[in-house]
């Protein structure tokens, strides 16, 4: 039994030695902190944004659809708004002519010296008065429809002379129903007689009138408010609904046609938002403020204990608290005169500018830094 005990001891005895002639496994070593500089003045502040740009419509109109919010990022050339503004649509198709209205002038002063904004003179078609009295003499022939479709026919006996269009009722002006056609399938001031029914055969008592082959006159185009831009020339061919000028509220002057797609200026963030989608807006309404994010600064608020000892130009050494162990080089760009009271102390807020080539890393608005100077 004492053998047995001596044994036991010995062989702890040989497991601390080994234990303790084994080397300590290896513990990595943090790097040391940034160390404050000796004797060196000291605030706390942020890094912010320095400039800020502000979005304003150009004309008025409606804005289109978007989808951004407060906060989200955009890049440089990045649309932002478009805007759709009032148009004044072509009443026909046909070629424009006497062109008179343009960019800055008031609708109303146009038309008042020459009748119109422009007309559209339609070169396509010709037109028939028909006269209820050179009808058939049947109630059903004096009775038309605006849109019915009606036969022509020039009554010539001559088979070489014949000739037959379709045309339709378009409008009633001064007792009698217009019917239109495409030009050049009669002559001008040809007598031509409308017929309801099908078929080659032309009936006394089918028709519904007649009259003389005479040019579409030119309509003029008239509106109210200013123009901001004009979208068409002398001589231009254009459909019916096509939109010929923008034009905003009566008083509105422009010198250039205003910017209908409103870009970001450079990589930036919404800080505000005036408008909603689809809303109406008018000529130099705020849309947007931007915050821009090309430029970094730091404000720091500066005890009423240092404030004598910074000046505006001094150089300023920063540490964020992002990144502790680098530093950046800054410079005073304006100290505010006027403190703001902070429990029983006074501060005065300093702005720093970034100096240098190039900053170490990233940095994004909101971090917090230490400045330091007079070390």
């Amino acid at each position: 039994m004492k053998r047995m005990s001596l044994r036991m001891a010995l062989c702890l005895l040989c497991s601390f030695a080994l234990a303790a002639a084994r080397p300590a496994p290896a513990v990595a070593e943090a790097a040391p902190p940034a160390r404050d500089p000796v004797g060196a003045s000291w605030a706390k502040g942020i890094f912010r944004c320095s400039d800020r740009v502000q979005l304003y419509a150009g004309v008025g109109g409606r804005l289109e659809g978007f989808d951004f919010a407060v906060g989200d990022r955009l890049a440089a050339g990045e649309l932002v708004f478009a805007i759709v503004p009032v148009e004044v649509p072509s009443p026909i198709g046909g070629a424009v002519r006497a062109l008179h209205a343009g960019i800055g002038d008031a609708c109303a002063d146009v038309i008042r010296e020459y009748g119109a904004l422009c007309y559209i003179e339609c070169g396509d078609v010709c037109r028939i008065n028909l006269h209820p009295s050179t009808a058939y003499d049947d109630p059903e022939n004096r009775d038309l429809r605006l849109g019915e479709e009606l036969r022509l026919y020039n009554n010539k006996s001559s088979p070489s002379d014949k000739r037959e269009a379709i045309g339709r009722v378009v409008a009633y002006e001064g007792g009698a129903y217009v019917a239109e056609f495409p030009t050049g399938a009669f002559e001008l001031e040809e007598t031509v007689s409308a017929y309801r029914g099908t078929g080659d055969a032309y009936k006394d008592k089918d028709r519904v009138g007649k009259g003389k082959v005479a040019r579409v006159p030119p309509v003029a185009v008239v509106w109210d408010g200013g123009i901001a831009d004009v979208y068409i020339e002398e001589g231009s061919e254009v459909i019916r609904g096509q939109p010929l000028f923008a034009v905003d509220r009566v008083g509105e002057r422009f010198e250039a046609a205003p910017e209908l797609a409103i870009r970001c200026p450079s990589d930036a963030a919404i800080a505000a938002l005036h408008v909603q989608p689809g809303q109406a807006v008018a000529k130099g309404q705020l849309l947007a403020t931007l915050t821009l994010l090309d430029r970094i600064e730091c404000v720091v608020d500066v005890d009423e204990m240092d404030i004598l000892s910074l000046r505006v130009g001094d150089a300023v050494r920063l540490r964020s608290d992002a990144r502790p162990d680098a530093w950046l080089s800054a410079a005073v760009e304006s100290i505010s005169p006027i403190g703001k009271v902070i429990l029983d102390t006074t501060k005065y807020e300093a702005t720093l500018r970034l100096t240098g080539d190039a900053d170490p890393y990233p940095l994004m608005p909101g971090m917090h830094v230490m400045a330091y100077w007079g070390d």
